[in-house]
């Protein structure tokens, strides 16, 4: 890790209770609003060089406005705003403003910002028929994410000074945080193929893809409460999927799918550390908001290996009622589901089966169905993040998250009229 600690700032307070009880029966109301403006034009055209080959090329032109202002204050239970205080004595009083700016990261603010930008998206594929049931093709294309304004970093994007009229040594610097970030941009080239065989009663698809971000938009950790957006990092993704649907009857249909997916970090030093990494640092005498370099490193959700199987069948009974049966299995290696990719927190890999068994009118007027979701009962954590102030307050290590629900049982109804 390494850390950024701005001038003033007091190493380890020893008035969190005084703190506490202060800001009793207070709050911090944020306000934020955006107006967008966007026009667009796109063209494309294709040349047929021959029977079995084709170009296709085309791009969109995009402009957009943006304007946007986001206001936090200090206010009390019923709503007033509170006078700026940044009165600090030690063990006697401390004012709202240091409080919350030396203990939290957060200071009052006022912005308002514009943004007008262009781009150019061009699209170029090769296309070539096999025969007439096998297409391969080689497609380039770069693309972007626009830019905006931040909505939840607690503080401006510029250090905040908060001066203490006792004495200057008890002055406090707030980090900066950010509002206004560019556009992310991602250059991909993707080589595929698409088939229909057994006359049409069989399909296979796969595609092989690089990509390379710029400017990637990334959520970044301001060690206490928040997150600032910002442009922080450049990265490489590439990876396989292949898919395929084969109708075995007019009555059963088998489905699968499967990706491989490996993505790095190229580029990204001011990354969230996790909590062990933070006590580390601090206990080793460190102080400041802590980064750590994530260059070489996935990102959340990435699992190497993921995929889904599926049979949908379906089955007339006497010459009105139509019985349908869907199960699916869907599966992935262990990915990790927290912001700071903390080991702590990481998904094992898992299977997951869901069914769905209905009757119904064969016209489809009518349909009652039992379906079955996570039949196979896995817990699936959906998001994970640490407990907020726990490592920089306490020194203890916690986390929160999000599940999944376990095996679930339900009875559908559907009547049309």
């Amino acid at each position: 890790p390494t850390a950024f600690s701005p001038d003033g700032n007091p190493a380890n307070t020893t008035y969190p209770a005084l703190a506490g009880q202060q800001l009793v029966g207070f709050a911090v109301p944020r306000n934020f609003e955006q107006e967008t403006d966007i026009s667009s034009a796109f063209v494309e055209f294709t040349w047929n060089m021959n029977d079995q080959l084709r170009l296709t090329a085309g791009g969109r032109y995009t402009y957009e406005e943006k304007e946007a202002t986001r206001t936090l204050t200090f206010t009390d239970a019923a709503g007033n705003e509170l006078s700026y205080n940044e009165l600090f004595i030690p063990n006697t009083s401390l004012g709202v403003d240091y409080i919350l700016g030396a203990l939290l990261n957060v200071a009052r603010h006022d912005l308002a910002g514009k943004r007008e930008k262009s781009k150019f998206s061009p699209s170029i594929t090769l296309e070539y028929d096999i025969n007439d049931e096998i297409l391969t093709y080689l497609n380039w294309s770069k693309g972007f994410k626009s830019g905006g304004f931040d909505v939840r970093s607690n503080v401006p994007p510029v250090p905040t000074q908060i001066n203490n009229p006792i004495s200057s040594a008890l002055n406090v610097t707030v980090p900066q945080g950010s509002f206004a970030y560019d556009d992310e941009e991602a250059q991909t080239v993707e080589l595929g193929l698409k088939s229909t065989l057994l006359d049409g009663a069989m399909e296979i698809n796969a595609a092989l893809f690089f990509t390379e971000y710029t400017d990637l938009q990334v959520s970044i950790y301001d060690g206490v409460l928040g997150f600032n957006v910002g442009n922080a990092a450049e990265a490489e993704t590439k990876g396989l999927e292949i898919d395929g649907r084969w109708a075995v009857s007019d009555k059963l249909t088998l489905s699968a799918a499967l990706a491989w997916l490996d993505f790095e970090f190229k580029e990204y030093g001011n990354g969230q550390c996790t909590q062990l990494e933070s006590i580390a640092f601090r206990a080793g005498g460190g102080d400041g908001v802590v980064f750590c370099n994530y260059a070489g490193r996935s990102n959340q959700y990435v699992a190497d290996f993921s995929g889904v199987v599926s049979a949908d069948y379906e089955q007339p009974i006497g010459d009105s009622l139509l019985l349908r049966t869907g199960v699916d299995v869907s599966f992935t290696s262990s990915y990790n589901p927290s912001q700071n990719l903390d080991p702590l927190a990481e998904q094992d890999g898992y299977q997951k089966i869901n069914l769905r068994i209905a009757l119904g009118d064969i016209e489809g007027k009518w349909e009652v169905a039992v379906l079955g979701k996570n039949l196979s009962d896995e817990t699936i954590v959906t998001y994970a993040n640490d407990t907020p102030l726990s490592a920089n307050l306490t020194q203890s290590v916690g986390h929160y998250g999000f599940l999944e629900a376990p095996r679930t049982i339900a009875i559908q109804g559907r009547y049309s009229f």
